[in-house]
Order: structure tokens, then sequence, then C-alpha cells
């Protein structure tokens, strides 16, 4: 079932282009959560002017997909993500439709009887609150910067690994 669900967004990825596909991904239903690199290619999106639009098209599409809980939740965790580490355009944005994400606070969804819109609630709130308050979301940006600081440019093939083994003789 698994194989088949991912066949079929796959197919489904072919009609968008790649900056969405990665917007579709970080809010797939999956059960688990999108990974740093990918919210932070999300983010890289967000500061280019032709990839925006679209990337902030999808995200909001998935935003109020009211349906599909995974989406919203995980839509959620993606924008506080960007809040702190996308564009400042994403932020006004964002910022604008502040209303949207407060009526969130209020989502309510039912599986079997439970309801599993808590999850949702949360995030919003916790989304909404972070929005509403300008000092927090800019310290939380600078922040977001100055981790970026300090490992831009470090990758796994720049490490220093020390050898057990002794070094060669000199020839000397």
């Amino acid at each position: 079932m698994a194989k088949a669900k991912r066949l079929l967004r796959e197919i489904k990825n072919l009609a968008y282009e790649d900056d969405e596909v990665r917007v579709r991904e970080a809010t797939s239903n999956d059960a688990w959560g999108a990974s740093s690199t990918l919210m932070s290619s999300i983010a890289g999106d967000t500061f280019d002017p032709e990839r925006y639009p679209r990337v902030f098209r999808i995200l909001w599409k998935r935003l109020n997909d009211l349906k599909h809980a995974q989406h919203v939740l995980k839509t959620l965790f993606l924008i506080e993500y960007l809040l702190c580490h996308a564009s400042p355009r994403f932020v006004r944005d964002m910022q604008a439709r502040i209303r949207s994400i407060g009526r969130l606070r209020r989502y309510e969804w039912y599986a079997d009887g439970i309801d599993i819109g808590e999850p949702v609630r949360a995030k919003a709130t916790s989304v909404y609150n972070l929005l509403n308050d300008d000092a927090r979301l800019e310290a939380e940006r600078q922040l977001a910067s100055d981790q970026r600081g300090k490992f831009r440019g470090i990758s796994s093939n720049d490490a220093f690994v020390p050898s057990s083994r002794p070094p060669p003789p000199s020839s000397a």
C-alpha cells in the first residue's frame, strides 16, 4: 500500500516544479516530519523571486487542506521554521495572513470519534504567538542567522578525523 501511495505521489509530482515538490514532500501525509535539509532548501527558495510565488501558493494550499489534518499540521511546522529562516517577504506575507493562522487555533477534526485536531490547535497557537510578537520573531530570526553563519561551509568532507595509525616515517 505504501509503495502504491509513493508511486501515485511521484506521478502527481510530475505536474509540479521542483520547488513545489519540495513543499509537497515536507507537508505530505507521511507519519514522519520533514528533514531540516528539506526545510532549509525550501527556505532558500523563498529568496528567489521566481520560486517564491510557487512555494507560497503550495504552502497556502496545504495549510487550507482542512480535511487532511496531517497536511495542516506539517505546514504549520514548516511555517514556523520558515518564519525563522526564510526571506523577509515570507514573514511579511504570513503577518498579513495572521487571521488565517488564528482561525486554526479552533481547528477540529475527528477520526473515529476521536479529536485529532489538538496538535494542529497547539501548533497554530505557537505560530500565531510568534507572528504576534515582533521582538521574539526578530530574536528568533537573528538566532537562526547566527547559527547559519556558524555552520555554513562545513561539510562532512571538511571534517578532520584523526587516524589511529602513526604517521609514516620521514625520509629525512
